[in-house]
């Protein structure tokens, strides 16, 4: 024990003298002589001690030369690199809340505690110390500044992997978890009058907590597998860019109708990329000087949006129109300078502006996406130019393939009976995935799949019924506005002419103005020798070459390829007497032409004229004219006289009551246009010799009857446009005043007209009515049965209250068309058509409770047959088909639904010419033995048909020269790069179009 404590004594005596003498060594030795012996004890005791230590600072700068310290980021990512192995080994821990992070406590080592850590095999040592010093300072306590640090220890023979690799590794990966463990930020930019010190930054910020991915984005998969590649590649890109020398950033323009997805588009990049997103919202930045300050503090992993950027332009636009308007202002009133200071401070950022920064963004630093969106991208054509933006994506209406992404979402189906109706819908009608989500979200607990998906397809049908009406709305609008523009244009002219009708009277010269000038005046267009319907009939518009065997004469259309087609409301069929003989007329030294009012009749009308239906004493664009037969001037009061009392307008158009009590002499045509305060027919009108034998009544608004209760009784052709409220019947004792009439034309107009005497009418050749409301049915006495000969062209349209046709049929034995469209509640066509022997066309268009032909079929003569959308109509053998010996052209679209083999065997006529099926959604194969025996079929088209696999194995008619498949897929595939399956069975074809691409010509 003695010897012990003799042991510790002399111990304690030695760290004494030690002690001592370092104390006397820090305060006695020179500074300079002390720094010496230190490095060179240092030196000595490397030989000795082989371990290097490395110190990170948790601040950065000197207190004693800054008291504006920062914490370093090498500090905060090896302490976010070491939680985890910290939380794991160390035993004294300490919590660190950590702002704007999934983890929002972090656990780290406390004072003096050390870990391990490998990195390749090397065992490397990490420990937390502290520096404590003593700071002077004014109180009589001296305060005490502790300064921590991570220290690195490792053996010197690991220096070149620690200096060259591990310390990066470490400060890296400490970053990388840093971003990965944050919390994700929407920012907002502040007004720049809230950025001074103290108040509100740059940028607000909130959690971004956007659900979107792109497994929920609805839109096609391979647009959303493209996207997604493009932003993988530029997120792992670094090093490319730096290999190319750009700066590390992509910019993209969304562009496509509100609602398509583009603000969901974007949130699902920022969580796939795990970026922030910046909105910037321009209309408080308030000029381009901020603009770039704003943009510079945006950090990097993050996406910059710029939503309705087309707006910009037009913000650009109105302030050069105020600028310039302010000047003026100004100018008058000087005062008002002073009071505009607070109107100075919006926002005066330019397109060119943004533009020309986005062209700058290196300065800023990489790892950015910027967003443009609009919904106009046509405006901007300097954003698209090349260089600007990386890549475009258009976000259009929903397809059936997104429509089954939001099933998914919404309802957790991926398939259903009602699918295939819902994607025949969206084929045909433009709705955004915002609505058909909408539509699908169920409202109640009660509600299913089944309930959801019945009530968007009533949403899709809605939204194609208000798309019609606003098409037509627009194009009357349109229409509109074009007659104004004309009418004002014209009113120099009318002027001009009331002049010179009173220079009749006074100078012995008439004025003339034939049917042809008071046309040209008509809103009514006419193109002579062509007729469009409302369905894709013509071989222009279905891409078909002429039919053979079907002449433009027999069918009441033009159907060769250059022939242009025209908006008119019925065909004119052949033979009709389009004109009026020329009828000249010599006395005296004049002689005056009466030119045919019939063939621009047909132009006021709408009603098409085919070629050689109509011809005229004077060629198409003639107008006629009053010569003299000495070429000199009538001055003789004689002459003056004479001339008066024989010349008068032919053609009138009038929009004032008071010029219905003033009409000319001789009076052959009368268009009385948009008399608002009309409300009768004035008896001049009526009782004018010689008779006007065409009137035209157009938006009359307030009219309500004619004269006497009957429209003049010579009259041969009558347009009534537009006049709702017009009682059309005449009176019981004036049935006869319809005697004469030819051509009759009533449009959205006559709403008490429920049902239609056809007796009226035993001259009648043409009769169009269309969009009349209330019209129930037709009717037919048989005392008149052999007064209706004369009727050739017969259309009906938008009446969806017409239930019947006449009993017995109809009779008249020399009806050669027929135009059905647009009538919902129709469920039989006329009796007896089958006796129809002079029919040559028939169209059937959208009449979707028409359940079969009449008992007898069709006409034998009959040569074009079109049936388009009657949905309840099966196509089989009871229709008569195989009859029609001189049916060269037949469409079918949209109707049939039971049809999954086409055609039956021995279905169709052997002569026909022409064959175009469209919309056949349950149709499958192409039957050989219904196609086999048609050696005259020169012209094939299949659309729509997405159920369609497979051409016959024994293929097509060696007779085809011309075969068009558009939106076929399954087909295409088979026939795709002339490489397909099915290619071999149509090679023969002279000429082959898929999806509006020639894939074949033979010259």
């Amino acid at each position: 024990m003695t010897m012990m404590g003799e042991t510790w004594f002399q111990i304690g005596s030695l760290i004494a003298t030690i002690m001592f003498l370092w104390a006397m060594f820090g305060n006695y030795f020179l500074y300079h002589l002390r720094s010496s012996i230190l490095s060179y004890s240092m030196k000595l005791a490397s030989f000795v001690y082989p371990y290097i230590n490395i110190t990170f600072n948790e601040s950065i700068g000197d207190s004693d030369e800054s008291m504006d310290l920062k914490r370093s980021d090498a500090y905060a990512a090896i302490e976010t690199y070491l939680s985890g192995k910290s939380s794991r080994e160390a035993r004294n821990l300490k919590a660190v809340v950590v702002k704007d992070s999934s983890q929002p406590v972090q656990l780290s080592m406390d004072e003096n505690e050390g870990i391990i850590d490998e990195f390749k095999g090397v065992k490397l040592s990490w420990t937390v110390k502290k520096n404590t010093t003593r700071t002077q300072s004014f109180s009589i306590f001296s305060e005490i500044d502790k300064k921590k640090y991570y220290k690195l220890t490792f053996h010197k023979s690991h220096r070149d992997l620690v200096c060259g690799t591990y310390i990066n590794h470490v400060i890296q990966k400490g970053k990388e978890i840093a971003v990965s463990n944050r919390q994700r930020k929407l920012y907002t930019n502040n007004p720049s009058k809230n950025w001074e010190r103290y108040k509100a930054p740059e940028w607000s910020r909130v959690t971004f907590e956007h659900p979107a991915t792109f497994d929920t984005l609805a839109m096609e998969s391979k647009k959303k597998l493209e996207i997604v590649n493009d932003l993988e590649k530029f997120s792992k890109g670094k090093e490319y860019y730096t290999k190319i020398g750009k700066v590390w950033k992509r910019g993209y323009l969304l562009y496509g109708p509100p609602g398509t997805g583009k603000s969901s588009m974007i949130a699902a990049m920022a969580n796939h990329l795990e970026y922030d997103i910046y909105n910037l919202e321009l209309t408080t930045v308030k000029d381009n000087t901020e603009l770039k300050r704003l943009l510079i503090k945006t950090t990097g992993k993050s996406i910059i949006v710029i939503e309705d950027i087309d707006c910009l332009l037009e913000l650009t636009g109105q302030r050069k129109n105020e600028k310039k308007k302010a000047k003026d202002e100004e100018a008058k009133d000087p005062i008002s300078k002073m009071t505009k200071g607070e109107e100075d401070s919006n926002s005066k950022v330019t397109f060119s502006g943004l533009l020309n920064f986005v062209d700058f963004w290196p300065a800023i630093g990489g790892e950015r996406i910027i967003v443009f969106t609009t919904n106009y991208v046509e405006k901007l054509d300097a954003l698209i130019r090349r260089g600007r933006m990386d890549k475009y994506i258009e976000l259009s209406y929903c397809g059936f393939e997104a429509f089954k992404v939001l099933a998914k979402n919404y309802l957790d189906v991926d398939s259903h009976p009602l699918f295939a109706t819902i994607g025949h819908l969206l084929e045909e009608t433009n709705i955004t995935p915002a609505d058909v989500a909408e539509n699908l979200m169920p409202k109640s607990l009660n509600e299913d799949a089944e309930a959801c998906l019945k009530k968007l397809i009533e949403a899709i049908e809605t939204a194609k019924e208000e798309a019609t009406k606003k098409a037509e709305e627009e194009a009357r609008l349109k229409a509109e506005k074009e007659e104004k523009e004309k009418l004002e244009a014209t009113q120099e002219d009318v002027k001009i002419d009331e002049s010179l009708a009173k220079d009749v009277k006074e100078n012995g010269v008439e004025v003339v103005k034939d049917d042809k000038t008071l046309a040209a005046e008509s809103s009514i267009p006419m193109t002579e020798g062509a007729i469009e319907s409302s369905l894709p009939i013509t071989a222009t518009d279905s891409s078909l070459p002429m039919t053979q065997g079907a002449t433009a004469e027999e069918c009441s259309l033009p159907i060769t390829q250059d022939t242009a087609a025209t908006e008119s409301s019925v065909p004119m069929t052949q033979g009709a007497t389009a004109a009026e003989p020329s009828l000249p007329m010599t006395q005296g030294t004049a002689t005056v032409e009466y030119s045919s009012a019939m063939t621009q009749a047909a132009t006021e009308s709408s009603l098409p004229m085919t070629r050689g239906a109509a011809e005229s004493s004077l060629p198409t664009g003639q107008t006629p004219n009053i010569r003299n037969e000495a070429d000199v001037p009538i001055n003789t009061q004689s002459n003056q006289d004479s001339l008066q009392d024989l010349f008068s307008f032919k053609s009138l158009k009038v929009s004032e009551i008071s010029q219905l009590r003033k009409l000319p002499m001789g009076l052959h045509s009368l268009k009385i246009e948009r008399c608002d305060a009309l409300e009768f027919i004035p008896e001049q009108v009526m009782v004018c010799s010689p008779p006007v034998q065409h009137l035209y009544i157009i938006s009359c608004c307030s009219l309500k009857s004619f004269s006497g209760g009957s429209p003049p009784t010579a009259l041969k052709f009558l347009y009534i446009q537009n006049c709702k409220k017009l009682k059309f019947l005449p009176l019981a004792e004036k049935t006869h005043h319809y005697a004469l009439l030819e051509h009759l034309c009533i449009g959205s107009s006559c709403d008490s007209l429920v049902f239609l005497p056809l007796d009226l009418f035993p001259k009648l050749k043409i009769l169009s009515i269309w969009d009349c409301a209330n019209l129930e049915s037709f009717s037919m006495p048989g005392r008149i049965q052999k007064d209706l000969t004369s009727l050739e062209a017969l259309e009906i349209r938008d009446c969806p209250n017409l239930l019947s046709f006449p009993k017995g049929g109809l009779l008249t034995p020399n009806l050669k068309s027929i135009w059905f469209s647009n009538c919902k509640n129709l469920k039989e066509l006329p009796d007896q058509l089958h006796t129809l022997s002079s029919l040559r066309s028939m169209f059937i268009n959208n009449c979707p409770e028409l359940l079969s032909l009449p008992e007898g079929g069709l006409p034998s003569n009959l040569s074009l047959l079109c049936i388009t959308f009657c949905d309840k109509m099966m196509l089989g053998m009871e229709w008569g088909l195989h009859r029609l010996d001189y049916l060269s052209r037949l469409e079918i679209e949209g109707a049939c639904k039971n049809v999954v083999s086409f055609p039956e065997a021995e279905l169709l006529p052997r002569h026909l010419n022409s064959l175009r099926i469209s919309g056949l959604l349950n149709l499958k194969y192409l039957n050989y033995r219904g196609l086999q025996h048609l050696t005259a079929l020169k012209i094939l088209e299949i659309s729509c048909c997405n159920k369609l696999q497979s051409l016959p194995e024994e293929g097509l008619p060696a007779s085809l020269s011309f075969l068009c498949i558009k939106e076929c897929s399954l087909l295409k595939l088979k026939l795709q790069d002339k490489t397909g399956k099915d290619w071999s069975k149509i090679a023969h074809i002279s000429c082959i179009e898929i999806d509006e691409e020639l894939c074949h010509e033979e010259v």
